[in-house]
């Protein structure tokens, strides 16, 4: 027998499914592309954050607040294996203390942390990592470098 007036309903149903189960996957990739692009643009704010911190302590001679921040709040000599924190909380009041230690970048909050570890080699540089923190207290990116104090 000769069929030529078109397609079954079977024939149109397994084309529909069998495009749902394509385009299914092909929109679940962008999805995935779409949250993969977001946490790198976080990573890559938080990276650049970290390295501007790092940057003005050890260009600037006054290390706009940072090293004296550091000085302030750091016990030296700093023990061996040990290393103390500076953010936010060592503030005590003090002007524009707390701008130093907060960003807002594309309506996202970023936190920085300084970790002054102990005297590198008795030359007076000190190595300080910044720590950069999202709004979830959760530690996206970190930056080493050597400072004089």
């Amino acid at each position: 027998m000769n069929n030529d007036r078109g397609f079954t309903l079977l024939e149109i149903l397994a084309s529909v499914l069998i495009l749902g189960i394509v385009l299914t996957v092909f929109f679940q990739y962008f999805v995935f592309a779409q949250r993969a692009t977001t946490s790198n643009e976080d990573q890559l704010v938080a990276m650049n954050l970290a390295e501007k911190v790092l940057e003005r302590m050890v260009n600037t001679g006054t290390g706009e607040g940072y090293l004296s921040d550091i000085r302030k709040n750091v016990t030296f000599p700093i023990p061996a294996d040990n290393y103390e924190e500076i953010g936010k909380g060592n503030c005590n009041g003090a002007s524009n203390c707390e701008n130093r230690y907060q960003f807002s970048v594309k309506n996202q909050e970023y936190e920085v942390k300084l970790a002054v570890y102990p005297e590198h080699d008795n030359l007076g540089i000190y190595p300080v990592e910044v720590q950069v923190y999202g709004a979830d207290d959760k530690l996206i990116s970190k930056v080493k470098g050597l400072v004089e104090l």
